[in-house]
């Protein structure tokens, strides 16, 4: 076997390694993403304390409103906004674009719009992940409910 045809199958071994490890962390992430959250106004008013963002916070327990999602391992997503004024379901799908660690960032498209949304999420454990939107200078926190 000649050194230039050992060297290609050396790299393309490792090329087949490392996508499998890719495959493998990005199944992992999809799995931990799957399930039933619910935004927890605790855990956000302590994030958010002393920003001017809390007042979403206020507003969200006055108005009792509740934001809930399932996403479910097909890439199907359903958001829930419900609130003492209405309620507002839509639908889309999500894939999970990056990961490094315990932050991933989340592509979700919802259905009717056009726009593309990422999120930039950070998992605290298994059960427990925040998002910040830098553009509105909250960080919002979901807790797994299932």
């Amino acid at each position: 076997m000649s050194l230039k045809l050992l060297a290609k199958s050396a790299l393309l071994s490792l090329l087949a390694c490392c996508l499998m490890a890719v495959s493998a962390a990005d199944a992992d992430a999809n799995e931990r993403f799957v399930g039933k959250w619910a935004v927890d106004l605790d855990k956000m008013e302590e994030l958010n304390k002393g920003k001017p963002a809390a007042g979403f916070v206020a507003y969200a327990r006055e108005a009792k409103l509740s934001i809930s999602m399932e996403c479910k391992a097909d890439g199907t997503v359903a958001l829930v906004m419900a609130s003492t004024e209405r309620n507002d379901e839509k639908t889309g799908r999500w894939k999970v674009v990056k990961v490094d660690g315990d932050n991933m960032a989340v592509e979700m498209t919802l259905d009717g719009e056009d726009e593309v949304d990422v999120a930039e999420i950070k998992f605290l454990d298994d059960d427990l992940f925040v998002m910040a939107k830098a553009e509105e200078q909250l960080i919002f926190a979901w807790r797994r409910q299932e």
